[in-house]
């Protein structure tokens, strides 16, 4: 969890967690658990803070935006370098899963209204 918060303001921590992914990713662990690793360190790291009583609201929310910019830049790193993988434009892959969204937004949207 250490790893999450220390040094993010450094390009190396980026780095390191783009590699830190990579191996998980290798290791066959999904990129739904992927993505979501960090919003459990941070749920994790708040459930500490709010029953030692010592930190700020501003810390809590701070980690929180800290793990969306983590989990964004997981699910982005991971996209770009499986259409790079694979041969596939990244633009290709745009329009392609933007069709998908707009066929499932057309099928369950009138759900959501």
């Amino acid at each position: 969890m250490r790893d999450l918060i220390t040094d993010v303001d450094k390009n190396e921590h980026w780095v390191r967690m783009g590699i830190y992914v990579l191996k998980l990713f290798s290791a066959n662990v999904g990129v739904a658990a992927l993505i979501a690793l960090p919003i459990q360190h941070t749920s994790l790291a708040t459930s500490r803070i709010e029953k030692d009583n010592k930190l700020e609201d501003q810390i809590i929310i701070t980690l929180g935006k800290l793990s969306t910019l983590t989990a964004s830049f997981y699910a982005e790193m991971l996209v770009h370098l499986l259409t790079e993988g694979v041969g596939t434009p990244i633009n290709a892959f745009m329009v392609l899963a933007g069709s998908i969204v707009n066929e499932l937004m057309r099928v369950y949207g009138n759900l959501i209204a």
